[in-house]
């Protein structure tokens, strides 16, 4: 017969067992039957561990491997399995058993609750198990619980014991004791829980399988589908614990879950409500109007800027973006930001954490509070996301006037002289002036300006005429000493001819004379 168990665990299993139909049921419980519940003293790596194992005892096909669950909570065990491992196997393991139901339905082990491997042994009645052809053997060897993880299709141990040489199970291997089969139990604390630091060899004791005179199945001390009564020794001391080396498996049939691509922001599928009037047809209809200060959505849209606000207004202060919400909800600008200028020039705002555009709404945002200084000409402005991607542009516009605003109306970006900051965009096309309208005007301003330059003209040349006799002219000593200088050079220049013209010049003097003597004596 079975040795009776702990009255500390009979209360255990009873009181567990109450809370877990409770739990199932809905039942409400008496906050007394509630507390008398025996607490884990432990945190377990694994909801459910191997608690006990045997490889034979008084015949070949004597052999069980013992789980339970030390968990709190009800464990879904369908598809775990028991491997085992020769400790000269360099990799791979074999299959020893897998829970499944006979109707295919799923194994709930309860908290407390034992589900036992075996050969064909007793077992207490409430004890869920299996029967399996003898596999064990006595030599060295790792026993290791799989169970299958559908995120990564793969079966990956939880828990495992090896005894001897093996090295794949949780720290240090139980040392083997004499030949022939072996019984290894999991200590339990005074408290009738499992001890479970990760280091096999002080969590589980192992002995030489010996004959159970009454139960001639089973080891003497063996216990499956009950709790252990090895305590653990006061003298046992835990080394550091570690995870065991078993080699994950890869499961047959199995697909790994698709991940679902972020939808971001959804593009926007309407336009900004806006008015377009006909282009005004007399100088009088050009009024302007002064600017006044995430998963799912539709991004927001740019709509409306204003390069060039005229004076009084500066730019540091007056320019705006704008920006308009499709959405019923209100839209969460953080980390969006504003990018203004093309190329290398590009300046950016940085919407601050908690900036917000409500819902069917345009806002203005201006450059006294972005300090962005929008380009005059060649111009172009984007909305980019937290990531950098450019999500709304608005077109490159060319000369901005004063006063007039780029604005997106029935799908074109068109100058408007009529800026709305912060209210659906109302564009008045700008005035093209017209010779024959204002030809009479024209040709006035022109003579007014013709009559000015003339006068300009001649007041410029009278003040020149003056600056000129304004001037000292050079003295008369400077020029004529640059004309002696000038005499001398040339003299010098051309002595030799000079010479030979006053030789010449001598020969015909001296020939006039002696003609002129020849003559008187005649």
């Amino acid at each position: 017969m079975r040795a009776t168990l702990p009255s500390i665990y009979l209360v255990k299993r009873i009181t567990t067992y109450i809370l877990t139909l409770a739990t199932l049921n809905h039942l409400a419980l008496p906050v007394a039957v509630a507390a008398i519940t025996v607490p884990l003293p432990h945190s377990y790596s694994s909801p459910v561990i191997i608690t006990e194992l045997q490889t034979g005892a008084a015949a070949a096909s004597d052999e069980f491997v013992e789980i339970a669950n030390v968990s709190q909570d009800p464990v879904d065990i369908t598809g775990w399995q028991i491997r085992y491992q020769n400790a000269a196997t360099a990799s791979g393991s074999s299959l020893l058993g897998t829970v499944v139901a006979d109707d295919g339905s799923a194994t709930i082990l309860l908290p407390g609750g034992y589900y036992v491997f075996h050969t064909g042994l007793p077992l207490p009645p409430e004890t869920a198990s299996q029967v399996y052809s003898t596999k064990l053997s006595s030599t060295d060897k790792a026993v290791g619980l799989f169970a299958p993880d559908p995120q990564t299709c793969q079966m990956t141990v939880r828990d495992a014991i090896a005894w001897g040489v093996s090295m794949l199970g949780e720290g240090r291997s139980v040392p083997a004791v004499g030949a022939g089969d072996k019984h290894i139990q999991r200590y339990v604390d005074a408290a009738g829980s499992y001890i479970d630091s990760d280091d096999n060899a002080h969590d589980v004791s192992i002995q030489k399988s010996t004959k159970d005179t009454t139960e001639p199945m089973l080891s003497a001390g063996a216990t499956p589908g009950l709790l252990n009564t090895l305590n653990l020794p006061d003298e046992a001391t835990p080394a550091t614990g570690s995870a065991s080396q078993f080699s994950p498996l890869e499961i047959d049939g199995c697909s790994l879950p698709q991940e679902e691509d972020d939808p971001g922001l959804v593009p926007p599928d309407e336009e900004p409500p806006a008015v377009v009037e006909d282009q005004p047809t007399d100088e009088t209809a050009s009024g302007r109007v002064a600017p006044t200060a995430n998963k799912g959505l539709k991004s927001p849209q740019l709509t409306e800027l204003l390069p060039n606000p005229g004076k009084p207004r500066t730019d540091a202060a007056d320019e705006f973006v704008e920006l308009y919400n499709s959405n019923e909800a209100q839209f969460d600008l953080s980390g969006f930001a504003i990018a203004a200028g093309t190329g290398k020039t590009k300046k950016k705002y940085a919407f601050p954490q908690g900036a917000i555009l409500p819902g069917k709404s345009f806002k203005a945002y201006f450059s006294a509070d972005t300090h962005l200084t929008l380009s005059n000409t060649e111009g172009l402005v984007q909305l980019l996301d937290p990531f950098g991607n450019v999500i709304s542009s608005t077109d490159v516009y060319s000369a901005a006037k004063d006063d007039q605003a780029w604005a997106l109306a029935k799908g074109v970006w068109q100058w408007t002289t009529k800026p709305t900051p912060g209210s659906a965009n109302h564009v008045v096309a700008p005035v093209a002036k017209t010779t024959a309208k204002k030809g009479g005007s024209t040709s006035i301003k022109s003579a007014s300006l013709a009559s000015k330059n003339t006068a300009a003209t001649a007041a410029i040349s009278s003040q020149n005429a003056s600056e000129e006799e304004q001037k000292p002219g050079l003295h008369i000593g400077v020029l004529a000493l640059v004309g002696v200088f000038a005499l001398l050079y040339g003299a010098y220049e051309y002595r030799s001819d000079v010479a030979n013209k006053i030789h010449q010049f001598r020969i015909h003097r001296t020939a006039r004379r002696e003609a002129r003597q020849g003559l008187k004596g005649r």
